[in-house]
């Protein structure tokens, strides 16, 4: 008679439709220092779990627990009053970056659990608590998906673990291997798009200082007036774009900008989803129209951006072939801890909707004219 196969955490993920870092929250009992995990999905994880049979042992030997734990994989992302997530009372970047990292968890251990590996996930609130953390587990590799903060943090885990850093622009591929969008296609498909509708006054907001991200996305938009010669709308990089500064607020002062330039104003802007998705609300309660008076572009293409209207036209990140590259390189790692390091960068790609305006031949000439 054959031992019937133990029920894992992956085969009660999949039973539930869930990720396996929200089942492994749940049934760790420690979901309010991980993942908000809703009393809904919660019921049904322990509902499925029961319902399958899965126990966890609360007794085990030290070893049998280290041997199960070097299993498991950690995701370290950002506490909620730090990084994306900084505005936590702004619902529409705490809506945007809970989407954001949702895609990631779930994509990230699937992945994981094809190699049979799990996932656990760590918000990193304090450096100290990170290496006290690591130091007591004993888990095989870590992916960093949150902000770089004290590259000596970084050095010390990476000096202990296999590790692949997530969307960090710019790593350098001799220190560690990393993984990220392209950041300067996040702005190039827009622009390319909006060329090719006959635009010519293009304004880009969004800039972070000190975020290699957004210096990224700056500079593709800097090098592409450049080279088209057209006016580096300056005025809208000026607006202060500080995290804790509500997402409303900013969009009244990007309309703010747009109004207060006249004629000379920029026909399109290209801008993140959070904020695209306000300023088609608020642009109407002025009475500019979109796309007549000024077309947009958003960045990220947030399931929102379906269902307002104008729909959003939008750059969507490949979040599938990002993961998948995620643990693919990390693998890797782990079975050959010195092989050379690699960066890879995932390319975008746009959706297009409404949300911008196809001029005429002889409307772009006058536009140039004005």
């Amino acid at each position: 008679m054959t031992t019937p196969r133990k029920v894992t955490q992956s085969d009660v993920a999949r039973a539930a439709k869930v990720s396996q870092g929200v089942v492994s929250c749940v049934l760790s009992g420690r979901s309010s220092d991980t993942l908000s995990v809703g009393d809904e999905t919660r019921r049904r994880v322990l509902a499925v779990a029961n319902e399958l049979g899965y126990r966890v042992r609360s007794s085990v030997r030290r070893e049998d627990s280290a041997a199960a734990s070097r299993k498991q994989v950690l995701l370290v992302t950002p506490a909620p009053h730090r990084g994306a997530s900084s505005a936590v009372k702004d619902s529409a970047v705490s809506v945007s970056y809970r989407s954001f990292m949702e895609h990631s968890v779930t994509e990230i251990g699937a992945h994981l659990s094809e190699h049979g590996v799990g996932l656990s996930i760590h918000q990193l609130t304090s450096e100290k608590g990170l290496m006290q953390w690591l130091t007591e587990s004993d888990v095989c590799a870590v992916i960093w998906h949150t902000s770089v903060g004290d590259g000596s943090l970084l050095g010390w885990v990476a000096a202990r673990y296999p590790l692949v850093v997530v969307n960090q622009a710019g790593q350098s591929t001799q220190l560690l291997d990393g993984v990220s969008i392209n950041q300067a296609l996040n702005v190039r498909l827009p622009m390319d798009h909006l060329w090719e509708s006959g635009h010519r006054k293009i304004a880009y907001f969004g800039q972070v200082p000190g975020n290699l991200v957004f210096e990224e996305r700056l500079s593709a938009y800097r090098g592409f007036v450049c080279a088209k010669n057209i006016h580096n709308y300056e005025e809208f990089q000026a607006i202060p774009d500080e995290q804790l500064r509500p997402a409303a607020e900013k969009v009244q002062m990007i309309l703010d900008t747009w109004e207060s330039l006249g004629e000379g104003a920029p026909t399109a802007i290209v801008l993140g989803d959070v904020f695209a998705l306000l300023l088609l609300g608020a642009a109407q309660a002025r009475g500019i129209r979109i796309p007549e008076d000024l077309s947009v572009v958003g960045i990220d293409n947030v399931d929102a951006c379906d269902y307002v209207s104008p729909r959003l036209t939008s750059v969507a990140q490949c979040f599938p072939a990002l993961c998948e590259s995620v643990v693919e390189r990390l693998m890797r790692r782990i079975q050959n801890p010195d092989s050379p390091t690699q960066f890879v960068a995932i390319a975008p790609y746009l959706v297009e909707r409404d949300s911008v305006r196809k001029f005429s031949q002889s409307e772009v000439e006058a536009i140039i004219d004005n």
